[in-house]
């Protein structure tokens, strides 16, 4: 499911943390609810803690990178940043247009070189000069058939195809074989979905010298490996 197409309460209540609003966050809460992270449960007014102690650490982002829907319950894959980037799964049920249960889980990444994970990490952040960091200064990226060759092409094409569009991905597969890396990942962003699949599926091809990404391929295959 699209970000796009998260209940109004999700949107509101993503949108209340990145205005860093403790109160709207609260109100999106039903009066009778659940709060479960880390094995530690919080209900009504401890809620309200739990809300202002998240929003006390100025370093701490929460970007939603995409969404499932299944059975009534809406499970948002969280890139959480701060001390140490860190994926979750935000699970949130729906009562009378307000959150009564929300449960917070771990959704660790599957392992990846470190110019690889600073990849993804920056694109969810909608980080521009983080993600043009991770190419050396003659790296070539292929998106698509359309080549971009050295720092100051990608940089452009990151500007408009990426941190533009909002683009998230939200990795399904990792593939690392003689030195390359191949990620599948789901792919959401505020552009037009009209007449593409849902959900959008990008394979990214990696290949790293060092801690520099010197090449990387964007494909939408048809099928996975």
């Amino acid at each position: 499911m699209s970000l796009a197409k998260m209940s109004v309460v999700v949107k509101e209540f993503f949108r209340a943390l990145e205005r860093r609003d403790s109160e709207n966050l609260r109100a999106c809460f039903a009066p009778q609810s659940t709060l479960v992270e880390d094995a530690q449960q919080y209900g009504n007014e401890s809620i309200r803690g739990w809300c202002e102690g998240l929003l006390a650490d100025e370093r701490l982002e929460c970007h939603p990178t995409y969404a499932l829907h299944n059975g009534g319950v809406t499970t948002v894959v969280v890139l959480r940043t701060g001390t140490a980037p860190a994926q979750q799964l935000w699970r949130f049920e729906i009562s009378k247009g307000k959150v009564s249960t929300l449960v917070i889980t771990p959704e660790p990444l599957p392992p990846l070189p470190a110019p690889v994970l600073a990849y993804v990490n920056s694109t969810n952040a909608s980080d521009l000069s983080a993600l043009v960091a991770t190419f050396s200064d003659d790296a070539l990226v292929n998106d698509q058939f359309q080549e971009y060759l050295g720092k100051k092409a990608i940089a452009e094409w990151a500007a408009r195809d990426i941190i533009g569009v909002r683009l998230t991905m939200y990795v399904v597969k990792v593939l690392q074989q003689h030195g390359n890396v191949v990620v599948t990942a789901h792919i959401d962003g505020h552009f037009d979905m009209s007449g593409l699949p849902e959900p959008l599926v990008l394979t990214f091809y990696f290949s790293a010298l060092g801690d520099e990404i010197v090449q990387l391929i964007v494909l939408r295959n048809q099928a996975g490996f």
